[in-house]
């Protein structure tokens, strides 16, 4: 059960998937590219990106299990932010991202969601783009991304503030994560600058 949304060409398609297949269902609101989401196929949220210009965007959309709905946008409009993806349609963490495209400036900026508003909380250590992230609001974990250059910085969220941890084996920026907090995670390929199949696991406190 996964459900699909947005992407590359600014597109607004979604689409549900159940095990065997894909099926397309209601649209996005606001067609964008570079954001990032959380929940379930049945409650979701997806925040931030990129429209029809190259101004990173606070839009926030949640997901019903059959219909995108606006509601409050994000106090920092931002695109490539990273999120707390194991979090709710009433409790998700954005951190991190870049004001515009191309990614000129950075932010450290951290917002929480409590189903109905975003609120500014403690900023990342090392502000970044592109930043990968997992977790939930209370348990959540940043990993990479880019500034200037490639970073490996890895921090963990409590709740309340983020934490600068071991940083992971093979260098690397726009890595696939997931995890359910940030005890226990799981990071796959990326690009160092070329492109890297290696996969690292972390235990809360080594990789």
């Amino acid at each position: 059960a996964a459900l699909m949304a947005g992407g590359i060409t600014r597109t607004a398609d979604t689409e549900l998937w159940n095990g065997s297949s894909w099926t397309e269902v209601n649209n996005l609101n606001a067609a964008r590219e570079y954001f990032r989401g959380a929940g379930t196929t049945t409650a979701g949220i997806a925040f931030a990106g990129v429209t029809s210009d190259p101004t990173a965007v606070g839009l926030t959309e949640t997901w019903d299990g059959t219909n995108w709905t606006e509601v409050n946008d994000l106090n920092t409009a931002r695109q490539k932010p990273g999120a707390a993806a194991a979090g709710t349609t009433t409790a998700s963490l954005a951190y991190g991202g870049s004001p515009g495209a191309p990614e000129t400036t950075v932010i450290a900026n951290t917002e929480s969601w409590n189903g109905s508003t975003w609120t500014e909380v403690n900023d990342l250590n090392t502000a970044r783009y592109g930043i990968a992230g997992a977790g939930i609001i209370t348990s959540a974990i940043g990993i990479a991304g880019y500034t200037t250059t490639i970073v490996t910085n890895v921090e963990t969220w409590d709740g309340s503030s983020w934490t600068e941890v071991a940083e992971f084996n093979t260098s690397r920026y726009v890595v696939g994560s997931t995890g359910h907090d940030n005890e226990a995670v799981i990071i796959f390929g990326g690009a160092a600058p070329s492109k890297v199949d290696n996969v690292e696991i972390w235990n809360g406190s080594s990789w």
